[in-house]
This record gives C-alpha cells, structure tokens and sequence, in this order.
C-alpha cells in the first residue's frame, strides 16, 4: 500500500533541554508510519513545502533517512517552515508558541496542483492523510482546490484519512466548522480528538451523528488531559 501524508513541518526550539528537532503533526506520523509499515509493504510519501536554506534541507535528509519518499516535498527559495517554541511549565504542561505564519506550506499549491494531482492520479496511492492544521494553513482557494483534488482521489478509490486537529492561531471556530463540513464527507477515517471537538463545536452532543451523516465509515477517538 501506498499513501501519502500532505502538511506542514516544523522547525522546533524546546527550552528544556534547550534544543532544536523537527516535527509536526502530520509528518511525525508519517515518520511513525515509515518505521512500522516498512516490514508490511507500506510505502510511505510526504508532501509539503519548504525553503531551501540550511535547516530545510536537513529536514529533508532527515526525512529521507526515513525512508520517507520527498518527491512531492516543494521547495521554495523565498519561504521558510514555521517555527514552533515549545515551553513546559513546572506542571509538565506544554505550550505551544508559533512564528511564521506565512510559512512555505501556505503556498504548496501556488504553483498549480499538479505535483500531487499527477501522484494521486499515477502512482496508485492508496489513500491520503490530512489534518485540520494542514487545511487551516491553505488559502481558501487552495482548500477549494483541496476539496477537487479529495473528489477525483475518492472517485478512483482511493481513501483519505483525516485528523480534526485544531490551531486557533490558524483560523477560527467558525471557519473551522465551515470547511469541516465540506471535507470530512470525503473522509474514510477520522481521528477526532474529543478535546478539539469541544473547541470546534462547543459541545460533546450530537458528537457520533455528526460523523455518521458526513459518511465516515470508521471513527477513532481520542481523549487527552485539557490543554
């Protein structure tokens, strides 16, 4: 099986111990996925943009050690990734603190949707991971593209799983709520975690229907402590 996770990356400064890595929701699963699925025949692709200074390009690597395959990886030499502080509280807590917010990932599609169109067309993937975060960054244009791209994947039966990670420094509730209820219908999958459902909807009712009349065919959720 072949899939392909599409989102952004991040360049992360953690002050305890003060050091520097690389993640993001998306592509910590794809790593996750390239290191379990390897002795079961899944073949795992990223897809997302970054700049091409120093510290991209060692992410790249770093993927790519992986065994993640970065053919649909865009870089581009005026944009960089989002940098991520992360702060633990003497509680254990950790926050989340975000820079760039016109980092490279906002323009994947600016140069036209064929890279991953001609993929997901060609190179028989299977299914398709996004998260709420991945569709927050893009432009509305780029989510109306998104939904095209979602159409003709699921038209060829493919599958498309996807998470409802929420940012507020991404979008809002209530542009959330909107471009949800137009793309989870394409959605096989959904990894709900219970804690956004509530920053999303306000409120735990109707949690199992909502999905049932989207069309998701399976469920998975998730419960954390509260952020």
């Amino acid at each position: 099986m072949k899939i392909v996770f599409l989102g952004e990356a991040l360049v992360e400064l953690n002050h305890s111990p003060r050091h520097q890595t690389y993640g993001g929701n998306i592509v910590n699963r794809a790593l996750y996925l390239a290191r379990l699925g390897g002795s079961r025949a899944i073949n795992v692709s990223y897809a997302t943009c970054i700049g091409i200074e120093k510290v991209s390009m060692k992410m790249l690597q770093c993927w790519q050690r992986e065994n993640i395959d970065t053919s649909l990886v865009k870089c581009l030499a005026t944009k960089f990734p989002n940098l991520c502080f992360i702060e633990t509280d003497n509680h254990g807590q950790r926050h989340y603190h975000y820079w760039n917010k016109d980092n490279a990932m906002r323009y994947y599609f600016s140069y036209g949707p064929a890279l991953l169109n001609h993929a997901l067309t060609n190179n028989d993937y299977g299914a398709i991971y996004i998260s709420g975060s991945c569709i927050a960054v893009l432009t509305d244009d780029d989510k109306t593209l998104l939904l095209t791209l979602l159409d003709a994947h699921k038209k060829r039966g493919g599958k498309v799983y996807l998470d409802n990670s929420f940012r507020d420094d991404l979008w809002s509730t209530r542009q959330a709520q909107y471009w949800y209820e137009k793309i989870f219908p394409y959605v096989d999958i959904a990894f709900v975690d219970l804690n956004d459902e509530m920053r999303i909807w306000g409120s735990s009712r109707y949690l199992t229907q909502r999905y049932i009349k989207w069309g998701c065919r399976e469920v998975v959720f998730k419960q954390t402590k509260k952020k």
